[in-house]
């Protein structure tokens, strides 16, 4: 921060700190440092789900968003509902492989930091710039839009939830980044719904 250098602090929310993390909220407010509070963490990649036994319940998920709204993230959850309910249907689902990939110490390059079951290419018998512009699946990520997710095109929660192929993956026993678990869907309608109770009692009770 003295060096001017923009500094924000991930904060996974798991059954551990799920009484504390609201404290890294207003440190951050005291430091001017931005939290960004994820309450569902995403399954290993190993497709085991041991993880998942510290993942919050959807009640416990309700008491995360409330947190949020009362230490003033509703404007911030807002324009973030906004920008995505103005996304296309022919816009990419997710920015991996377009702009970034993640390359592990042994070289093995992977879409994203949480998707190490897919293997996109790998240092042993290429260079980066052959991979960025070779690989097949790196091709075939490219072309994925959000068309492809059919049940979201016309969701009225889309606004609130962030379709991700890795975290599909992750959750899938065989892997399939295109079935969603429903969990993520009664997120995304529960966040909807606070947001709107929220904004509601804050302008009086009329219609958001």
């Amino acid at each position: 921060m003295k060096a001017k250098i923009p500094v924000q602090i991930s904060c996974p929310v798991m059954k551990q700190n799920k009484d504390d993390f609201i404290n890294v909220i207003r440190w951050g407010y005291d430091n001017n440092i931005y939290v960004a509070v994820e309450p569902v963490i995403f399954a290993s990649y190993d497709h085991t789900g041991e993880n998942l036994s510290n993942r919050l319940s959807l009640e416990e998920i309700g008491k995360v968003f409330d947190y949020e709204l009362t230490e003033g993230y509703a404007e911030t959850i807002s324009n973030f509902a906004k920008e995505k309910e103005a996304l296309k249907d022919d816009d990419p689902i997710c920015s991996i492989c377009r702009y970034s990939f993640c390359i592990s110490v042994t070289g093995e390059v992977y879409p994203c930091v949480g998707w190490q079951s897919n293997v996109i290419g790998t240092l042993d018998n290429q260079n980066l710039s052959e991979i960025w512009k070779n690989s097949d699946k790196i091709k075939c990520l490219r072309k994925i839009k959000r068309k492809d997710f059919v049940k979201c095109v016309d969701c009225k929660d889309k606004g609130y939830c962030t379709v991700c192929m890795m975290s599909n993956s992750n959750e899938n026993q065989d892997g399939d980044a295109f079935r969603i678990n429903e969990l993520y869907c009664n997120v995304a309608k529960l966040k909807h719904e606070k947001l709107t109770i929220y904004r509601n009692k804050s302008s009086g009770g009329g219609k958001n």
